[in-house]
């Protein structure tokens, strides 16, 4: 079963590219849930938790200066950066 998690990277000009649809994804995810395990997140969008951690290796890499997901105990946690 191809997922949104597992859709290949290909998109033409006038759709949402696949990767920032998946950032927003997690993103929202962790945010609705407050902390999120690995096995959580990765049970959410039926992934491993390898993919896991590479997702949100990426969507840091696009958060720079926004937000960041961070390690809060087990789980991951949004921590939104200050404007000041």
């Amino acid at each position: 079963m191809e997922t949104l998690w597992s859709a290949p990277y290909s998109c033409s000009q006038k759709e949402v590219h696949p990767v920032a649809s998946k950032n927003y994804e997690l993103v929202s995810f962790i945010r609705e849930s407050g902390t999120a395990s690995p096995a959580e997140i990765a049970e959410r969008f039926s992934v491993g938790t390898r993919t896991v951690y590479n997702r949100i290796n990426r969507a840091n890499d696009d958060l720079t200066g926004i937000a960041q997901i961070e390690r809060r105990g087990e789980g991951f946690a949004l921590a939104v950066a200050d404007d000041e």
